[in-house]
């Protein structure tokens, strides 16, 4: 008997994610800056046709991740940082003439709590509900951003175990072990986001190649963590922290644009060509 977790509702074409490699640095620097606490974001992009015409599956661009708390999301938390998100995602798309390609929430990540514990097998319940309450949301407003046919958000759950294998390996980042460390969920047939994407339908958006550009990231985020101190020597600042940070400090935890975060990503791929 098949897994309705691991198939497509009606059996539809399989949606390709491709993840920039800032939004996956950020996705796995939040997680390594709140090792011992749950946390949770949002992602934003685009969705895309494909050559093969409407009637296929399309791309889902993950062009940005955008960290939102460091523990359990309450429902103020999440709605008001998603309303937050929608504008970010507005001011973006004002140059953009072709609605069905506007920038958009297009998902949610999490991290479970305890880098390096073996409780990555699945989404906890609360990134679970989030997931598809957004699917709803992009529903919802198909009429004014239309959609392409079969788009749909993803949950993406950072592995735990595989991203402390990938930090502390001595001789450099393991392919082999980049899905693990990144695991993309779409909605299954019982209508939760648990069916799990195949590796070869997640891929980079960079110009550089796939793997090496996965790599560069894990490799800046190595670079941003003293070993020897397990300090963060570039901070990622999520929504949370900028809402604790008081007024005078809104600019320099810009949980929307973490501007530290995208040199030290430019930075990091600049060294690799």
């Amino acid at each position: 008997m098949a897994d309705p977790t691991n198939s497509t509702p009606g059996g539809k074409q399989q949606q390709r994610v491709s993840i920039s490699t800032v939004a996956h640095a950020k996705m796995i620097l939040h997680a390594v800056c709140k090792a011992t606490q749950q946390v949770h974001g949002i992602l934003i992009g685009r969705f895309a046709e494909t050559d093969a015409g409407a009637s296929a599956a399309p791309t889902l661009f993950i062009e940005d991740a955008l960290p939102v708390c460091h523990e359990a999301p309450t429902k103020p938390i999440v709605d008001t940082s998603l309303r937050l998100a929608e504008t970010y995602c507005d001011s973006l798309s004002e140059e953009k003439s072709d609605d069905s390609n506007q920038c958009r929430v297009v998902g949610w990540y999490t991290a479970n709590e305890r880098l390096g514990g073996d409780e990555n097998v699945r989404p906890g319940q609360a990134a679970l509900r989030i997931a598809g309450s957004i699917g709803a949301r992009l529903l919802s407003e198909a009429a004014d951003k239309p959609l392409p046919a079969h788009a749909e958000p993803v949950l993406i759950l950072i592995g735990n175990g595989a991203l402390a294998e990938l930090l502390g390996a001595e001789n450099g980042c393991d392919a082999s072990a980049l899905p693990n460390a990144v695991n993309v969920f779409g909605r299954d047939q019982r209508k939760h986001w648990l069916r799990r994407f195949p590796a070869d339908c997640v891929i980079s958006n960079d110009s550089i190649k796939e793997k090496k550009s996965f790599q560069s990231s894990i490799e800046a985020v190595r670079s941003a963590v003293s070993s020897s101190t397990d300090l963060v020597k570039v901070p990622l600042y999520d929504f949370v922290d900028h809402m604790e940070g008081g007024t005078g400090a809104t600019g320099e935890r810009d949980w929307l644009i973490n501007s530290n975060v995208k040199k030290m990503v430019q930075d990091s791929m600049f060294k690799s060509h």
